[in-house]
């Protein structure tokens, strides 16, 4: 079975999860990858209890391109360890986006 086909049947998902218990399907999925990808990488600090880190992963099989997308709440400091944290994950594209910034004359 291809990976991606494995990853679009695992479908989107938005939940949670404690560093406790066993780690999504997912994230096991693209971390088995040998040919993974990282195209885009983000990490928001949110403060004193947690961050949020957020990967796409540009996965090619034979012609077929997909990109996924993985984000998970990253517990700040050790006493945050084993709590309930956030996580989703969802196929996307890439799309360009022309942005205009002001800067002094």
């Amino acid at each position: 079975m291809s990976y991606i086909k494995k990853l679009r049947e695992l479908g989107s998902f938005n939940g949670s999860w404690s560093y406790y218990s066993e780690r999504d399907e997912r994230l096991d999925v693209l971390e088995s990858l040998d040919f993974e990808k990282v195209v885009h990488s983000e990490f928001k600090d949110y403060g004193r209890w947690s961050n949020y880190e957020t990967k796409v992963y540009e996965i090619t099989e034979g012609e077929e391109v997909a990109y996924f997308e993985y984000g998970e709440e990253i517990p700040a400091t050790e006493s945050q360890e084993g709590m309930d944290c956030s996580f989703h994950f969802r196929e996307v594209k890439p799309k360009e986006v022309i942005k205009v910034i002001y800067v002094a004359k």
